[in-house]
């Protein structure tokens, strides 16, 4: 029987947030989990990065500069390479505006900063 990690292992994670201390914490814990990690500290970079690596799984942050989780979703979801590209929107914006335009995002879901390491993993597991 395969272990739960090297199940993992070929399965990369697009990490978006342009706080590196998030970024940082966010890499360590996947890459501990057995993820592939990939890594953008905003939407643009974020985009040029899912076009060269293909991820498995998207965590966005919401609020960043240029291009903010939500476009970037949108984005990523028009595009043919990636459309299918399962989200997860971490944010510590949580009002009834952000919670709709998320909602309108397919094959995405939320959870709001700071998050349980679980409960995120949790969330991974489930899309993939």
């Amino acid at each position: 029987m395969l272990n739960e990690k090297s199940e993992l292992k070929n399965k990369k994670i697009l990490i978006v947030d342009d706080d590196l201390i998030s970024l940082t914490i966010l890499e360590k814990m996947l890459s501990h989990a057995g993820y592939d990690v990939i890594k953008a500290t905003n939407g643009k970079e974020a985009l040029l990065r899912a076009k060269e690596r293909q991820p498995d799984l998207a965590v966005l942050d919401i609020a960043m500069p240029e291009l903010d989780g939500i476009n970037v979703a949108t984005i990523l979801k028009s595009d043919p390479q990636t459309k299918n590209v399962p989200i997860i929107f971490l944010s510590a914006l949580v009002g009834e505006e952000i919670r709709k335009e998320i909602s309108s995002v397919p094959g995405s879901s939320f959870l709001i900063k700071p998050f349980r390491k679980d409960d995120l993993l949790r969330e991974i597991k489930q899309f993939l």
